[in-house]
């Protein structure tokens, strides 16, 4: 969608903000613009096959630990920067 935004085909593209964020920079489109605020909200969830029910607990409190002392924000800045 984003070449069509280059090549002026498109008005619009509907994307995650991580998702358009890497195309808009990866097609160096300068006039592009992200709205804000967003037209919607969503939520990620991860699946994990019921095979791999074990790391669940392990799972879920590492990601709330990353959450909560500010590594996961931290890797977001290092590998997303500008979002």
């Amino acid at each position: 969608m984003f070449k069509f935004l280059a090549a002026n085909r498109a008005d619009v593209a509907l994307s995650t903000e991580i998702t358009g964020a890497y195309w808009i920079k990866k097609l160096g489109l300068k006039k592009i613009k992200t709205l804000s605020p967003p037209l919607l909200k969503t939520y990620d969830y991860l699946y994990i096959h019921k095979k791999n029910k074990k790391f669940l607990k392990a799972l879920e409190s590492n990601l709330k630990e990353i959450t909560k002392d500010g590594t996961l924000e931290k890797m977001r800045e290092k590998y997303l920067p500008n979002l």
